[in-house]
């Protein structure tokens, strides 16, 4: 922050303002200025296309997903402290930990996978993903030692390979050209869940009591996982057309 400040000083103090930029100049052009920017193109797109079915069920699923996923690590630290006297030490050493077995899960867990099922399986795979992380917040909401989180936590190694292959094969059911916008959608209901929502939520939840975050975050991921019943299993637009 202290270098990304000195470096904004010494731009202000030595940018020479009596010529506007480049980039200000092309911001300004003609062009630019008549193109319409549609903020809502990536949802318009589960309402067309061939695989307009398939792709509303996994936006579905990635919303699901991310509200429980707000549920389980906006309410970590609260639930440990008020049940097990943790402090910020104990939260880092818990989230390094998690942080690595999640590592280790996308760079060598989820390539193993993938060569494993020949990529065939995608679905199957997000799903197995999605009810390996109900297991591990149901193992949290029991817990009655702090170990018990590091013991559920290692978990992750295993169900941390459905996000990006939910991703990924979200991002298979449009076209290239639409891969932007479709990117653009998820990180808005990121945003709304995993940011906005979901800690409100989940706080009014942790209010009532402290097993509740926990518990709802787990019948959340199931509901996810239910969601993809039925489709194919690699459910691109290969699949579709």
């Amino acid at each position: 922050a202290t270098l990304a400040s000195l470096a904004f000083v010494l731009v202000m103090r030595f940018w020479p303002h009596d010529a506007p930029p480049k980039l200000l100049l092309s911001l300004s052009s003609p062009t630019l200025a008549k193109t319409k920017v549609d903020p809502m193109r990536g949802f318009k797109l589960c309402f067309k296309g061939a695989g307009r079915r398939r792709l509303t069920r996994l936006v579905v699923c990635f919303l699901i997903e991310h509200l429980g996923m707000a549920g389980q690590w906006s309410m970590v630290f609260p639930v440990a402290r008020e049940r097990y006297g943790w402090d910020h030490g104990n939260y880092s050493k818990y989230m390094t930990f998690v942080a690595s077995i999640g590592l280790l899960g996308k760079l060598v867990v989820l390539p193993v996978l993938l060569k494993l099922t020949k990529s065939r399986m995608n679905v199957k795979l997000i799903i197995g993903g999605l009810a390996l992380r109900a297991a591990e917040l149901l193992l949290l909401a029991v817990a009655t030692k702090g170990w018990m989180f590091f013991a559920a936590g290692s978990l992750w190694s295993l169900s941390c390979v459905s996000e990006p292959l939910l991703r990924a094969v979200m991002l298979s059911c449009v076209q290239p050209s639409d891969t932007d916008a479709l990117n653009g959608a998820l990180s808005a209901i990121l945003l709304l869940t995993f940011r906005g929502a979901g800690p409100w939520i989940f706080g009014r939840l942790f209010a009532v009591g402290h097993y509740l975050p926990f518990g709802v975050s787990a019948v959340l991921f199931i509901a996810a996982a239910v969601s993809l019943g039925g489709l194919p299993p690699n459910a691109g637009l290969a699949g579709v057309l």
